[in-house]
């Protein structure tokens, strides 16, 4: 591998979690998992009360078939349960 070259498991580790739902919205797969959907909508307007949303739970389980899809979901759950870690712990509002 080059230098230069970016690898997948780089590139994620580098997305924002605005960045990280846009790409995930993109699968198809999605469109037939409406709990999903509906914790990308929590995640994505910052509904993370604790570290045990149930948006987190649904995030956390999910199974995709598309690997890179798994690798997004799994930065995406890093992040939103960081976030959720932080308000618990009264880091952040």
């Amino acid at each position: 591998m080059e230098k230069n070259e970016v690898t997948d498991m780089e590139k994620t580790d580098e997305m924002s979690i605005q960045d990280l739902i846009e790409e995930i919205r993109s699968y198809e797969e999605l469109e037939y998992s409406q709990d999903l959907q509906e914790a990308l909508i929590d995640i994505e307007a910052d509904e993370l009360a604790s570290t045990d949303a149930v948006c987190l739970t649904v995030l956390g389980n999910y199974q995709a078939e598309d690997g890179f899809l798994n690798r997004l979901l799994e930065e995406l759950y890093d992040q939103a349960y960081q976030r959720a870690l932080m308000r618990e712990e009264g880091e952040i509002e």
